[in-house]
């Protein structure tokens, strides 16, 4: 499971199925994004593991 906080405006609901690239939403001044499994906080960076080179956000208004 992934959180977000400090978003300014969500772009999905909870619980909602999201494919890759979809916007989940616009970020505030500061990004926290999380992982967990059940209750137990994981690194983010193993996400990402093998599955991209880099993860990137992309600014508000920009496409890349």
């Amino acid at each position: 499971r992934t959180t977000y906080g400090d978003l300014a405006a969500m772009a999905v609901a909870p619980g909602q199925w999201v494919p890759a690239g979809q916007i989940v939403g616009i970020s505030g001044p500061h990004l926290h994004f999380g992982v967990r499994l059940g209750e137990r906080y994981l690194d983010p960076e193993a996400l990402f593991a093998g599955l991209l080179h880099q993860a990137r956000l992309i600014p508000n208004g920009g496409s890349g």
